[in-house]
């Protein structure tokens, strides 16, 4: 009975299979029982039976070179990667995630509006139209921010004058 008969022809296939990858992986860590001694004379034939080269290692005759990436190359798509997604993580993180601290300097507008009120510039109506205009610029400011008055900030913070 040939190897890959024992339960028919079904892995025949798988057989050659095993074969073929250890023809092409020079390692040669593929543990297949007897695989030192070819079966019969289609196997000594096969152009992937495996010959020894100077280093040591397994490969089939005119096999290509191995494919694949240096560990330099592997080594910079990592960082080339990790460097982008932490950018990018810190970008989106401080423009749609992090506090942000804004002033209004509400005792300026205030002073502002006194003195055009007391001169006569703008009547009682129009005060109250800037009311609710600082109202509602302080009401579009977004929920991330924190509002402070201009008074109390040194510096570092905008500050919004209505």
């Amino acid at each position: 009975m040939k190897r890959g008969e024992f339960l028919g022809d079904s892995f025949g296939h798988l057989w050659k299979s095993l074969k073929l990858i250890k023809a092409v992986i020079p390692s040669g860590n593929i543990a297949l029982p007897n695989s030192e001694a070819p079966l019969n004379e289609e196997e000594k034939d096969s152009p992937l039976q495996s010959t020894e080269t100077s280093s040591g290692l397994e490969t089939p005759p005119d096999a290509p070179p191995p494919v694949g990436w240096s560990p330099a190359r592997i080594f910079f798509c990592a960082v080339l990667v990790s460097v982008t997604i932490s950018f990018g993580s810190v970008y989106l993180y401080d423009r749609f995630i992090a506090q942000k601290v804004v002033a209004v300097d509400l005792q300026g507008f205030l002073a502002k509006q006194k003195g055009l009120y007391l001169q006569g510039d703008i009547d009682d109506a129009e005060l109250k139209k800037r009311m609710d205009r600082l109202e509602q610029l302080v009401e579009t400011i977004p929920k991330r921010y924190a509002v402070v008055l201009g008074d109390v900030v040194v510096r570092n913070v905008e500050v919004i004058e209505p």
